[in-house]
């Protein structure tokens, strides 16, 4: 049982022989960048209200003379927003909740 330890503990002492502790170990114990590193902030992600709209629009295309009340509720949303002007916004602009924030 002792030797089995001992060869355990030299095994992981070796794997981790040379790492940095400050820095997380990531594929095949190389390290890699975070956000924090990279010398331009990424852009948001912006998808806006009318690309939802067309694809809600595939959708009930697809679905045929299905019934779908709550796809077709969502999309008198999203067909509301686009009339109001606000195509441009992010998809959230539907949500009434956030309308605040």
């Amino acid at each position: 049982m002792r030797r089995a330890r001992v060869r355990l503990l030299r095994h992981a002492a070796h794997r981790w022989r040379g790492r940095r502790p400050d820095r997380e170990p990531g594929a095949a114990g190389r390290w890699r960048p975070g956000l924090e590193q990279l010398s331009d902030p990424p852009e948001p992600v912006n998808f806006s209200a009318e690309w939802a709209h067309k694809d809600l629009a595939y959708a009930a295309r697809m679905a045929g003379g299905l019934p779908h009340p709550v796809l077709d509720g969502v999309l008198s949303l999203f067909t509301t927003a686009l009339a109001e002007g606000r195509g441009k916004e992010a998809w959230s602009t539907v949500n009434p909740t956030a309308a605040g924030s």
